[in-house]
């Protein structure tokens, strides 16, 4: 079973509590950070980042992004408030 395609080279799926999934995408033409629903029939780019290639999800749920493009970093930021949507990445605002 295909639970969700097209994805840009699909990396470090996240689960959450409502068993939606984070991944980040390391196509040189995508370069995102993507919440996918539980059903896995929508698909939201949270952030643009470079070429993330790692996440982690801390305690205070905090997404910690592993990025490869030059220089390599680990950025933080990424809130998720209702213990799923993100609501801020690195200081830019979400709507949701």
């Amino acid at each position: 079973m295909i639970f969700v395609s097209d994805l840009g080279n699909p990396e470090a799926p996240v689960l959450l509590s409502d068993g939606s999934l984070i991944l980040v995408e390391m196509h040189p033409d995508r370069g995102c950070i993507t919440h996918i629903s539980a059903d896995g029939k929508e698909r939201r780019d949270i952030a643009k980042t470079g070429r993330p290639n790692g996440l982690a999800l801390d305690k205070e749920g905090a997404l910690w992004v592993a990025e490869s493009l030059d220089p390599p970093s680990l950025l933080t930021g990424l809130i998720l408030w209702m213990s799923w949507l993100p609501r801020t990445c690195m200081g830019t605002s979400y709507q949701t």
